[in-house]
C-alpha cells in the first residue's frame, strides 16, 4: 500500500514535466468558430490549455493567382512555446498528390504613417474651364495595415497574434493544406481555391442585344444604364456586344456603386476588349472621375486619335497625369484587349492582347470628388471634351485586385477571350515536360491530368503547340491523364492543354515553354560581382547530340563579342572567356549581361543558337581627390630640387589610367588644379591592387612669379592600393636649370620610344638619391631633362613597364656641343627588317601541282574550331609586266577540313598556287608553290622573240671570218633557238633552212 501511495505522488508530480512535451497534446475543434484548442494532456485526461487557433479565412478560401495570402487564422497563446508552427503540408484536392510550394509566415500588425494635407486651389478661365491646383498645407497621422515575416521559434505567453501564409498561386490551383501546430494535426482546415472571379466586382458580357441596361454578371448587382440609347452588335468576341456611335454620343454609366473607386494603396484591375470603327478621334473607352471640375480620373482607358495607340492614366493628388502609352497599335474592325493594372503599391501598367506594354510609377491618388463610372465617355457630367467612343466594347470588367500575367493571358485565352462564370470547367494539371525544359531530343512526350469535378462530361482534350491548337483526344475520359507525342524542330516552343466539357466550358492553364536545340546547357561559371577593368573568367559547359562534329562560340558581354575557347571530349564542350569586364557607364553598379552564340557543325550545315542570358553586376572602380572616398593611395607634394624647402601652393594636372586586370579596358581620371598645397587620391574599392598609368604636369601655381621650370612625371604600369604613397615633385628653378635632350637608341641606332628615363640626383648631405624627375622617350626616342649643370652627380634608369632596362653609373651633366644631348644605348636591337614565315598552328595541309592532270590541289584540316575560310589562289605570272598576271582561280571553303582544285590545262605559262586560312578575321599565308607549262616561248613571250634574233644576230658575225662558217652559225643558231622555244619556228622552216645552207655550201666549195 505504501508502494501504491509513493507511485502516486511521483506521478502527479510528473504532470508539470509531462506538459511540456507535445506528443501528449490533444485538441478540439468547434466548427461554429472554426477554433482549434490545443490542451496538455495526462493519461490521455485533458489537462491545462496550450492555445487557442481560430481560422479567420474561409474553408475554401479562393484567391486570384500571384503572390497572395492563401490563409488566415489567430493565435492565442497560453504559455511560452518553442517552435510551435512545425509543419505544414500541402496535397492537390482533387488528386491528392502531395505539392512543394514555399510558404511565407507573416503576422499582422500596424505602423503609423504620415500622410500629407492638401488644399486645393482652382480657377476658371473665360471660357468656363477650370484649372486646379493642389497645395501641401500640413500633415497628420494615419494608421496602415501591414503584413511582416514572422519568427517562427517562439511564442510568448498571453500573446495574441494573426498569422497569414502567403505563397505564389498558380493557375488551376485547389490546395488542400494541412498544419501540424503545437504537435496536433489539423484535417479540419482548409482548402483555397485559384478564381478569376476573387475579387470580382463588375462583369459586364453586353449579351443583352438590346435595351438601355447592362446587366452586371457577377453577385454585385453593379449594373449599367445607357445614355442616349447605346446600340448593339451580334457581332461581339463573344455573343453580343454594345455598339457605341460617337455622333450620338452613347455611353453606359454606374452612379451609385463605389466599388469601382479604390482608395490608394487599394489594388484594382480594369479590362475590357475593344473594336473600333474610327480610330482618328480621342475616344473614352472606361473612366471613374476624381473631380467635378476638370477631367481628372482616379483610372482611364482611352484610344488616342493622332497616335492610334491606347493609354491608361491616373491623376495624383498633385493634379499630375501619370499615363502609359502602348506599342500596339489599333486598327478599325479588329479586336483588342486592353488591361490597367494598379499594383496597391507606387506601380501602375498596361497590357494588350495580354502581353506587357508599359509601366509607370504613381505615388498618390486625387480625390476631390468621386464621378459616375462610365463606359464610352469621360466620367465627369459635364465634361470639355467628352471623348465618346465610336466603335464596339465587350467583356468589360473590373477586379478590386490586381491580376497577374498569368491571369491576364488566362483571360485572353488566345485571342478568343472567356466570359463570365461561376463554373470554370474541367481542372488541367501540366505534368510534363516542366517549365523552361531543354532537351536534345526532338520527340517530346506531353501529359497532363485532366478532372471535372462539377460532374459534367469531359468532351476534348487538346494540345496547344505554339499557340495553336496541335491535335485534340476526344476519348471523354474524366479524371484521366492524356498523352500526345510530337516531334518537334530544333527551337524555343510553347504548350498548354485546352479542355472542355459538354456545357462547353474550357480551360487553358499556364502556358510552360521548352527549348529543343543542338545542345544542353549543363553548368555556367562566372563571377557575379566583378569589378570593372578586372579580369574574368567565363564557362559554360555543354552537351551536343552525336551528330555534332565542331563546336564554335563568340561570347556576347554586353553587346560586344569576344572569340571563345572550345574544348570538347567526346559529347561534353567546355568553352570559355577572359576578357576584361568594361566600365560602368553611370553610377556606381551597373547590371551588365551576356550569353555565348554557339555555332555548330554537322557536316554539312552550321547552326547558331544563343545560350542563356546571365548578368553581372560590375562596381565602378575610383581614383579621385580624397573627399567622399577616403582610402589615400596617393600623396603629391613640390619641392625646391636645389635646397629640398616646400613649394606651397603649385600647380598640377594629371591624367590617370587606372585598371585591374590585363590593361585592355581602363578609367581614366583627370586633375586640375592651378594652386594647391598638395594632392591626395583616394581609391575605391579599397582591397584591391591598382594598376596604373599617368601623365602629370607640375609648376610652380598660376599667378606667382614665374621662377621654375615646369616638368613632366610619369607612372607606367604602377601599383598603388590602400596603402598609400608619398611622391615628391622637384622643381628647379629656371635660372640654374640647363635642358638637355635626352636620347634613347639600341644597339643598332634605332630609336627606343615610349621608355620612362628616371633622372635621380644625388644629395651629399643625406648620402641618399631622390627622383627630380621622370621623363619619357617620344616616337623618335627623344625627351627633354633639365639639369643643374657641372656640379651635381645624376644616375639615370631607363625602364618600361617598371622592368629596368639601364642602369648608370654616377655622372655630372656637362654641356659640351649644342643641342646639348645625352644618348643612352639599352642594347636592345631591334633585328631584321623581315621575319620567317609563322607556322599555322592545328592545322594540316598539302599544296601540290601534277604534271600530268595540270591540276592544282590543296587538301586541308583545321582542327582549331577557328576556322573562317580555306582559300586557293592561282595564278599566271607576266615575267615582263607585274600588272599582267592574269588571276585564274579563287576557291574558298568555310568548311573545316575540305579539297580545293584548280585546273590550269587550258593555259600555258609561268604560274604561282598560293594557300591562305582566315581566323578571327585575320588571313595568313599557308603554303606556296611555283611551275610552269609547257615552252619556254609560251612563258618569255615577246622577250624570248627578241632573244632569238639578237643570237642570230651574233651568229652572222662569222661571216667576217669565213662566208661557209657564218652561213652555219646563222643555221645552227636557228636550229638551237627553235629546240630551246624562244622562237617557234616550225619543222618545215628549220628543214628548209638546213636544206638552204647545204646547198649554199656545196656552190661555194665549187
Amino acid at each position: 500500500m505504501k508502494k501504491l501511495f509513493v507511485l502516486m505522488f511521483v506521478m502527479i508530480l510528473l504532470v508539470g514535466t509531462v506538459s511540456a512535451f507535445e506528443f501528449d497534446n490533444v485538441k478540439r475543434y468547434d466548427e461554429d468558430t472554426k477554433t482549434i484548442t490545443v490542451r496538455n494532456s495526462f493519461l490521455g485526461i485533458p489537462t491545462t490549455k496550450v492555445a487557442d487557433i481560430r481560422l479567420d479565412s474561409p474553408l475554401n478560401n479562393f484567391v486570384g493567382a500571384g503572390y497572395q495570402k492563401v490563409a488566415e487564422f489567430t493565435i492565442t497563446n497560453f504559455d511560452d512555446y518553442t517552435d510551435p508552427l512545425k509543419q505544414l503540408e500541402l496535397y492537390h484536392a482533387i488528386s491528392g498528390d502531395s505539392i512543394q510550394r514555399t510558404i511565407d509566415y507573416k503576422y499582422r500588425t500596424t505602423e503609423t504613417i504620415r500622410v500629407n494635407d492638401y488644399k486645393r486651389n482652382c480657377r476658371t478661365d473665360i471660357n468656363g474651364t477650370s484649372y486646379c491646383t493642389s497645395e501641401i498645407i500640413g500633415s497628420h497621422q494615419e494608421t496602415k495595415t501591414v503584413w511582416k515575416d514572422l519568427d517562427r521559434s517562439v511564442l510568448s505567453k498571453d500573446e495574441v497574434i494573426t498569422i497569414g501564409l502567403f505563397t505564389d498561386v498558380q493557375i488551376g490551383d485547389r490546395v488542400e493544406w494541412i498544419p501540424t501546430y503545437y504537435g496536433v494535426e489539423i484535417r479540419e482546415w482548409a482548402i483555397w481555391t485559384q478564381s478569376l472571379n476573387t475579387e470580382l466586382k463588375g462583369y459586364w458580357n453586353f449579351n443583352e442585344g438590346t435595351g438601355t441596361v447592362a446587366a452586371d454578371d457577377t453577385e454585385n448587382g453593379n449594373d449599367l444604364n445607357g445614355t442616349n440609347t447605346p446600340g448593339w452588335t451580334t457581332n461581339g468576341l463573344i455573343s453580343n456586344a454594345t455598339n457605341l456611335t460617337r455622333v450620338n454620343d452613347e455611353y453606359w454609366t454606374n452612379i451609385s456603386s463605389s466599388d469601382f473607386y479604390p482608395p490608394f494603396g487599394q489594388a484594382f484591375t480594369v479590362n475590357l476588349w475593344y473594336k473600333p470603327t474610327n480610330v482618328s478621334e480621342f475616344q473614352t473607352l472606361m473612366a471613374k472621375g476624381s473631380s467635378p471640375s476638370a477631367d481628372f480620373s482616379r483610372y482611364i482607358l482611352r484610344a488616342r486619335g493622332d497616335t492610334q495607340l491606347i493609354q491608361f492614366r491616373m491623376v495624383d493628388i498633385t493634379s499630375t497625369e501619370q499615363a502609359i502609352t502602348s506599342t500596339t497599335l489599333m486598327t478599325s474592325g479588329n479586336w483588342l484587349m486592353i488591361t490597367g493594372v494598379y499594383d496597391g503599391g507606387t506601380n501602375m501598367s498596361l497590357w494588350i492582347n495580354g502581353t506587357f506594354e508599359g509601366e509607370q510609377s504613381i505615388t498618390s491618388f486625387l480625390d476631390v470628388g468621386e464621378q459616375p463610372f462610365r463606359i464610352g465617355r469621360v466620367s465627369r457630367p459635364s465634361p470639355t471634351t467628352p471623348n465618346p467612343v465610336d466603335g464596339a466594347i465587350d467583356e468589360a470588367s473590373f477586379w478590386n485586385r490586381s491580376l497577374s500575367q498569368n491571369e491576364i493571358v488566362q483571360v485572353f485565352n488566345l485571342g478568343f477571350g472567356i466570359t463570365h462564370t461561376t463554373n470554370f470547367g474541367p481542372d488541367v494539371t501540366l505534368n510534363s515536360p516542366i517549365d523552361n525544359f531543354n532537351t536534345t531530343n526532338t520527340t517530346i512526350e506531353f501529359n497532363a491530368s485532366v478532372v471535372d469535378i462539377t460532374g459534367n462530361d469531359i468532351v476534348n482534350v487538346s494540345l496547344v503547340l505554339d499557340g495553336i491548337v496541335n491535335e485534340t483526344n476526344s476519348s471523354g475520359i474524366n479524371n484521366s491523364d492524356y498523352f500526345f507525342t510530337k516531334i518537334v524542330s530544333f527551337d524555343t516552343h510553347n504548350w498548354s492543354y485546352e479542355a472542355c466539357n459538354n456545357e462547353s466550358r474550357c480551360f487553358i492553364p499556364t502556358v510552360r515553354n521548352f527549348e529543343v536545340s543542338t545542345f544542353i546547357e549543363n553548368n555556367i561559371t562566372f563571377n557575379a560581382t566583378p569589378r570593372e577593368t578586372s579580369s574574368q573568367f567565363f564557362e559554360i559547359n555543354i552537351s551536343t547530340i552525336p551528330a555534332i562534329l565542331s563546336v564554335s562560340a563568340s561570347l556576347n558581354y554586353n553587346g560586344t563579342q569576344f572569340v571563345s575557347d572550345t574544348s570538347c571530349v567526346g559529347l561534353d564542350c567546355s568553352i570559355t572567356n577572359t576578357i576584361d569586364i568594361p566600365l560602368v557607364t553611370e553610377g556606381q553598379f551597373e547590371d551588365k549581361s551576356f550569353f555565348w552564340e554557339i555555332s555548330v557543325f554537322d557536316g554539312t550545315s552550321s547552326v547558331s543558337v544563343n545560350s542563356s542570358t546571365s548578368e553581372q553586376n560590375v562596381t565602378r572602380i575610383n581614383l579621385e581627390e580624397c573627399g567622399v572616398f577616403t582610402t589615400q593611395a596617393l600623396n603629391f607634394t613640390a619641392f625646391d630640387e636645389q635646397n629640398l624647402t616646400r613649394i606651397d601652393p603649385f600647380l598640377f594636372n594629371g591624367n590617370f589610367d587606372q585598371w585591374i586586370g590585363g590593361g585592355t579596358v581602363k578609367r581614366q581620371s583627370n586633375f586640375t588644379n592651378s594652386s594647391i598645397d598638395e594632392v591626395t587620391l583616394c581609391i575605391s574599392p579599397d582591397d584591391e591592387n591598382y594598376f596604373i598609368d599617368a601623365t602629370i604636369e607640375y609648376d610652380e601655381a598660376e599667378n606667382t612669379t614665374d621662377i621654375y621650370t615646369l616638368r613632366n612625371y610619369y607612372f607606367q604600369n604602377d601599383t598603388i592600393n590602400s596603402t598609400s604613397q608619398d611622391v615628391q615633385l622637384f622643381l628647379l628653378r629656371s635660372s640654374s636649370a640647363t635642358s638637355f635632350i635626352l636620347k634613347v637608341q639600341d644597339d643598332s641606332l634605332l630609336p627606343v620610344p615610349g621608355v620612362l628615363i628616371e633622372i635621380n640626383r644625388f644629395y651629399p648631405g643625406t648620402n641618399e638619391f631622390r627622383v627630380v624627375q621622370i621623363a619619357k622617350a617620344d616616337d623618335l626616342g627623344k625627351s627633354v631633362g633639365f639639369f643643374e649643370t657641372e656640379i651635381v652627380d645624376y644616375k639615370f634608369f631607363i625602364t618600361r613597364n617598371n622592368s629596368i632596362l639601364l642602369e648608370t653609373g654616377l655622372q655630372k651633366v656637362i654641356p659640351e656641343t649644342s643641342p646639348f644631348t645625352l644618348t643612352f644605348n639599352i642594347g636592345e636591337p631591334l633585328g631584321e627588317p623581315w621575319k620567317t614565315q609563322d607556322v599555322i598552328t592545328e592545322l594540316l595541309s598539302n599544296l601540290t601541282f601534277n604534271e600530268s592532270s595540270l591540276i592544282v590541289t590543296y587538301v586541308y584540316i583545321d582542327t582549331s574550331n577557328d576556322l573562317g575560310l580555306a582559300r586557293l589562289f592561282v595564278i599566271r605570272e607576266s615575267l615582263t609586266n607585274a600588272s599582267a598576271n592574269i588571276i585564274l582561280c579563287n576557291e574558298n571553303s568555310t568548311l573545316s577540313s575540305a579539297t580545293l582544285t584548280c585546273n590550269v590545262s587550258t593555259t600555258t605559262g609561268f604560274y604561282t598556287a598560293s594557300s591562305f586560312i582566315t581566323r578571327f578575321d585575320i588571313e595568313e599565308l599557308d603554303l606556296q608553290i611555283t611551275f610552269s607549262i609547257e615552252t619556254l616561248s609560251n612563258i618569255v613571250g615577246l622577250l624570248g622573240l627578241f632573244f632569238g634574233w639578237f643570237l642570230i644576230l651574233i651568229a652572222s658575225f662569222m661571216f667576217r671570218f669565213n662566208v661557209v662558217a657564218g652561213i652555219w652559225s646563222i643555221t645552227s643558231t636557228v636550229f638551237l633557238i627553235n629546240l630551246m622555244g624562244f622562237i617557234s619556228f616550225g619543222s618545215v622552216f628549220v628543214t628548209a633552212v638546213v636544206g638552204t645552207a647545204i646547198i649554199l655550201t656545196w656552190i661555194m666549195e665549187r
